[in-house]
Parts: C-alpha cells; sequence; structure tokens
C-alpha cells in the first residue's frame, strides 16, 4: 500500500516569470517512497541543485510509480521496461554515491 501521496501541479510561466492564466496541469501520484528523501539524496550530489535537482528527483520518482503500477506491463511501460530499468539503476547509483 502506498505510504505517501503527491500533488503534482505544473503552470506554465509568462516569459517575465509570472503564472499564465488558464491551464494547469494537476494530478495525484501515490508512492512508497518518500520523495522528499529522495530530493535531499539528489541535492548533495555536486552538479545538481535547485530546479534541476527537483525536477531529477520529481521525474524519477513519477517514472518508479508508474512502472510499478500492477498492469504496467500491459501498457506502453513494457516497451519502455528495459530503458526504463537502466534509468532507475542509474538514478539509484547516484543516489548512494555523494
Amino acid at each position: 500500500m502506498s505510504k505517501q501521496r503527491y500533488r503534482i501541479t505544473v503552470t506554465p510561466l509568462e516569459t517575465d516569470g509570472r503564472p499564465a492564466s488558464g491551464n494547469a496541469l494537476e494530478f495525484e501520484q501515490r508512492s512508497s517512497d518518500n520523495w522528499m528523501r529522495t530530493l535531499e539524496q539528489f541535492e548533495r550530489q555536486r552538479g545538481l541543485c535547485g530546479d534541476r535537482c527537483a525536477a531529477l528527483a520529481v521525474a524519477i520518482e513519477l517514472l518508479k510509480s508508474v512502472s510499478a503500477e500492477p498492469h504496467a506491463e500491459d501498457r506502453a511501460i513494457a516497451q519502455l521496461r528495459p530503458q526504463l530499468d537502466s534509468l532507475l539503476s542509474a538514478a539509484a547509483r547516484l543516489q548512494k554515491d555523494p
């Protein structure tokens, strides 16, 4: 059972950095992992900081969650399984090696 729930919001920005009016993408994702811990681990890496670090942590956790869904093998994700497994393995190594 998923222990954590996350609300992900993606809001387009104007050229001046203000949120654009209108569309925003918002969804909920459950995960057995603590995404804040993943972010903290990536923040300790040299060369990773700020928005890039947060984007990497969220992307990795989203991919892990999607690939762990019970019927993931029946979907298009099955076609990406070798590449996804390789990416997640590399991410796990990066988290362990500060």
